[in-house]
């Protein structure tokens, strides 16, 4: 379970019926939001990039960590429970452990998508819509692991 899992004990967990957004991009919230249960999709402009049923896996952390609107939209697939923590970055100064897990996602992010690029750059001539479909499909391949971190 995730260490921000644990930090969540003490909320009330939020429920969100299927299709309920959780928070929009280019919005701003503030907040750190950690899957209790059900199945969030995360959401691109109008493209699904990820799907996500881990419990402990959180959302919004981008968000908070730099201060700039959500990256993104998340959505309920199916019905869900979700911790919602508004106070994410007071929480992650008095609490600097939960730090590392959350570093660790954003790393496993940041080296699959520079392992897309370098692939998108080396193809620089494909050899038709296959190979493009084929690309774009690697590119929005995310799962659970990129949302979740088992450390602590």
């Amino acid at each position: 379970m995730s260490s921000l899992l644990g930090a969540c004990n003490d909320l009330e967990p939020q429920r969100l019926a299927v299709g309920e957004a959780l928070f929009r991009e280019g919005e701003y919230s503030g907040a750190i939001y950690v899957l209790l249960e059900g199945e969030l999709e995360v959401r691109k402009g109008d493209v699904a990039i990820a799907s996500v049923a881990t419990p402990g896996a959180f959302f919004g952390e981008m968000s908070v960590l730099t201060g700039g609107p959500h990256s993104a939209t998340v959505l309920a697939a199916t019905e869900s429970k979700v911790y919602v923590r508004n106070d994410a970055r007071e929480l992650l100064v008095s609490r600097p452990e939960l730090l590392l897990p959350i570093a660790q996602v954003l790393a496993r992010r940041l080296a699959t998508a520079t392992d897309r690029l370098a692939d998108l750059k080396s193809a620089s001539t494909p050899t038709g819509p296959e190979s493009l479909e084929e690309l774009y499909g690697s590119l929005i391949g995310y799962d659970d692991r990129f949302y979740f971190s088992d450390a602590g």
